[in-house]
């Protein structure tokens, strides 16, 4: 039986072979390639307005990884930050690295498809994670986002997004195929483990259809991340 490509078991293993840029965007890239997908996101989510929330505003950070890089991100900008993971080893280097960004982070590990939390956020972030879970699971998924949120509030999600046809999309693609296909084996020979994890799609029907029936109506959206809104307990 082949190995998962999702779930606790592939993320730890891939810690254990590869630093916090192998994890995140795979073999080959270096620390410049990371920092500059960090800040171009946190720019897109920007754009969608995630940053109005109130200061202080409590954010729960899924899928947080072993760099932490978007928990971090967040509470320099004020908000109180709890990420969470299904990893280990992940939250271990997550904590590691908050500490030295000088920035205090609350952790919880648990399966983003299964997790409780004992307080209510008035916001989610699921950003390079959502995508990396089977489709059947999202509606699972979606669930525990709603039973983790305050009425009204906030929750940011990105989609690998079905027949997306941007040059960025287009070019991460090709890079990626690239990389599995052709560049694997020599990885392997220079002793460098490479891994293949689930990359979910869904088209923009599916998605709005996920929240309907989660209690979430979609606010804005651009080039793969969408914002909503709860609407109801479920």
């Amino acid at each position: 039986m082949k190995a998962k490509t999702w779930g606790s078991e592939i993320w730890d293993e891939k810690s254990r072979h590869h630093d916090d840029v192998g994890v995140i965007l795979g073999t080959g890239f270096r620390s410049k390639d990371l920092e500059k997908n960090t800040r171009a996101t946190m720019a897109a989510v920007e754009a969608l307005g995630f940053n109005n929330l109130r200061a202080g505003a409590s954010v729960l950070d899924v899928g947080v990884g072993p760099s932490a890089r978007f928990s971090i991100a967040l509470a320099q900008r004020g908000f109180r930050v709890t990420g969470l993971d299904a990893s280990k080893e992940a939250l271990r280097r997550a904590a590691g690295n908050c500490e030295k960004a000088g920035v205090s982070i609350g952790f919880l590990e648990s399966d983003l498809t299964a997790f409780t939390t004992a307080e209510k956020f008035e916001a989610l972030f699921c950003v390079e994670t959502f995508f990396h879970l089977p489709a059947h699971l999202s509606l699972t998924a979606f669930t525990a986002f709603n039973k983790a949120l305050k009425p009204q509030g906030k929750a940011l999600v990105q989609f690998a997004v079905l027949n997306e046809m941007t040059p960025g999309f287009l070019l991460k693609a090709l890079v990626y195929m690239t990389g599995y296909k052709i560049l694997r084996p020599v990885f392997e020979m220079l002793g460098k483990r490479t891994f293949y994890v689930t990359v979910a799609r869904h088209s923009e029907q599916e998605i709005h259809d996920i929240a309907e029936r989660t209690g979430f109506r979609l606010l804005c959206h651009h080039n793969g991340y969408f914002l909503f809104e709860k609407t109801r307990d479920l």
